[in-house]
């Protein structure tokens, strides 16, 4: 008898994993830019929010390679059309 054919799971962890760290990046740069129109300019506050953006811009700017890594290691194991 036959076995019935069954696509293999394709693990996505990662994948999530690294769209939860952008979603946590996205909603503090949003809350530092937001903060930064509130305070006064050139203030120590305020060199502080800058510090926070770069901070937060330099980690986008290391996850990038990472998902283009997974989205290479899930395109690779799409079925061939």
């Amino acid at each position: 008898m036959d076995e019935p054919k069954t696509e293999a799971s394709i693990d996505v962890g990662t994948l999530e994993g690294l769209l939860d760290d952008l979603k946590d990046v996205h909603r503090r740069l949003g809350a530092q830019l937001r903060r930064l129109d509130s305070v006064p300019r050139l203030s120590g506050e305020y060199h502080d929010c800058l510090a926070e953006i770069y901070t937060l811009m330099t980690w986008l700017e290391g996850l990038a390679p990472d998902l283009q890594t997974e989205m290479d290691r899930l395109t690779d194991q799409l079925p061939d059309d």
